[in-house]
């Protein structure tokens, strides 16, 4: 969701409602189509810049790439005192790219899937050329310790240096205010299946209300039941195949403007069954605008190699209204 569509207030309400990327199926490219070439004639550069080029956001699409450095206006961005690594999925979108960043912090024992929109722009508060929204943050364990916060949106640039990829953003938490300069290298995407991340993937895609990153996260023959809806039969409605998650999700976005996903505990069977089925139980909480206050939640994932095979989210019935004084 873009920062016009958010309501007044809602970057403020993140940090509660969120606690708090890598999208299952995601292609790659031979590391020769990922060094985009300029496409657009600029006048010499200077200063951070110089040496760098203007991205080729279609030479970048389905491309990952691994943190390598960082460095702040005022000094070194040494995050390794954290045990911090990262790895960024690049997704083309109009106007732009969506980074979907998987961090794991070491010495704070957590880990974080961040939607980071970058769209261009020539708009007068945005000089640097592009303008950075954080669409997502999710978090586990919800800690302090795990930053909770958004980044706010800032402008900045997205730049090649040769083979490698860089991220300039403004008032950088990171950097106490002052410009961080990311730098990352090309890598093949991640392989192997990762229970936790697709479900902080479900969870950061769920919030950002993207039916398609959510339903890519599924297994071509896997379903979602949803209790609220009963069939015929009182058992829950099943939605199946690509087509019919997208179209679910699709339509439970629909109803609202915004809605965010908070990621509690998570809990796993102790052993997974003959077909390797891996099962996942997250307490959540729940809140759009229609409601005064989160609604506690469980959403029950099965998975198979890190895709989903079977998805429920239910939420907690609504506590009845506290009786009138006499």
């Amino acid at each position: 969701m873009s920062a016009s569509q958010r309501p007044p207030g809602a970057a403020l309400a993140l940090p509660f409602l969120l606690g708090v990327s890598t999208l299952a199926g995601c292609g790659s490219r031979p590391l020769s189509a990922e060094v985009p070439t300029p496409t657009t004639t600029e006048p010499p550069l200077r200063g951070r810049l110089r040496g760098t080029t203007p991205v080729d956001t279609a030479a970048l699409a389905a491309s990952a790439w691994r943190y390598v450095e960082g460095t702040c206006t005022e000094g070194i961005l040494d995050m390794s005192v954290r045990g911090f690594s990262e790895v960024l999925a690049v997704h083309e979108v109009p106007g732009g790219v969506l980074f979907e960043a998987d961090r794991h912090f070491e010495v704070d024992g957590c880990a974080q899937t961040v939607r980071l929109s970058a769209q261009r722009t020539d708009a007068p508060s945005a000089p640097a050329g592009w303008a950075f929204t954080e669409l997502a943050r999710v978090s586990y364990p919800d800690s302090p310790r795990c930053e909770r916060a958004p980044q706010e949106d800032v402008p900045g640039e997205v730049r090649m240096r040769g083979p490698r990829l860089e991220l300039f953003v403004r008032r950088s938490s990171w950097c106490g205010g002052y410009e961080a300069r990311l730098v990352y290298e090309p890598m093949a995407p991640p392989s192997g299946a990762d229970a936790h991340r697709t479900l902080r993937h479900f969870v950061a895609a769920f919030h950002d209300r993207d039916s398609l990153a959510l339903t890519a996260l599924y297994a071509p023959s896997g379903y979602h039941d949803d209790p609220h809806r009963p069939d015929e039969a009182g058992q829950p409605t099943r939605h199946s195949g690509h087509a019919g998650v997208q179209a679910y999700f699709a339509s439970v976005f629909h109803q609202v403007p915004w809605l965010a996903l908070r990621l509690r505990e998570v809990h796993q069977d102790e052993a997974s069954d003959a077909e390797g089925v891996l099962r996942l139980h997250a307490e959540v909480d729940y809140m759009d605008p229609r409601m005064t206050a989160p609604r506690p939640g469980m959403l029950d994932l099965e998975l198979v190699d890190g895709r989903v095979f079977a998805s429920r989210l239910q939420l907690a019935t609504a506590a009845p209204p506290a009786p009138a004084d006499p």
